[in-house]
């Protein structure tokens, strides 16, 4: 595991300019990592309201973490449209958060075309921050630890991730059908 590779760097790398930034990004990543529980965050969805994570407390919830301009990603958007269809009625939200910070307009243009009826939001990328290294409270994609799209995390009604999954589509189709189908 990376923790145990971390501990053994030994004080003088761990405090090293590099030793910070690899105990960071461990720790953005255990953020978005099964067993963790879910950091919450808010934001303003695509047609003007407060969303917050919290507001979901007691539903499974699939944070989807895609963009307009991610192939994979809008490649598998229908089957995602597909499991919204099957368990939304049995407790399942989805919530999407776009990379697209910088084009809204081909944001609004994606979640239209694909037809998406969940939730939406941007992450929250503050470029200016990201290339000064600066911390950003509000970049959702940092919270989960994403680097690739498409991401995507499932959280129970607890506010537990029990599942990441990246564009593979099976994995996440055998969590839903333990989780659902009794």
């Amino acid at each position: 595991s990376l923790d145990l590779f971390y501990s053994r760097l030994g004080a003088a790398l761990q405090q090293s300019f590099y030793g910070k930034y690899i105990d960071e990004e461990i720790a953005r990543l255990r953020g978005g990592s099964p067993g963790s529980k879910a950091k919450n965050f808010e934001a303003i969805d695509i047609i003007g309201n407060k969303l917050s994570l919290a507001d979901f407390k007691g539903k499974y919830v699939l944070i989807d973490f895609w963009a307009s301009w991610c192939i994979p990603c809008r490649k598998g958007n229908p089957h995602l449209k597909e499991l919204y269809a099957t368990y939304k009625d049995k407790g399942m939200e989805i919530i999407g958060i776009l990379d697209d910070d910088r084009n809204h307009d081909a944001w609004k243009k994606a979640v239209e075309k694909d037809g998406l009826p969940w939730k939406h939001v941007l992450r929250g990328l503050d470029i200016q921050k990201k290339l000064s290294n600066e911390p950003n409270d509000r970049d959702i994609s940092e919270k989960f630890g994403i680097h690739t799209l498409p991401t995507k995390i499932l959280i129970d009604p607890f506010g537990m991730i029990i599942g990441r999954y990246g564009e593979e589509e099976e994995a996440l189709d055998i969590k839903l059908k333990e989780i659902f189908i009794k």
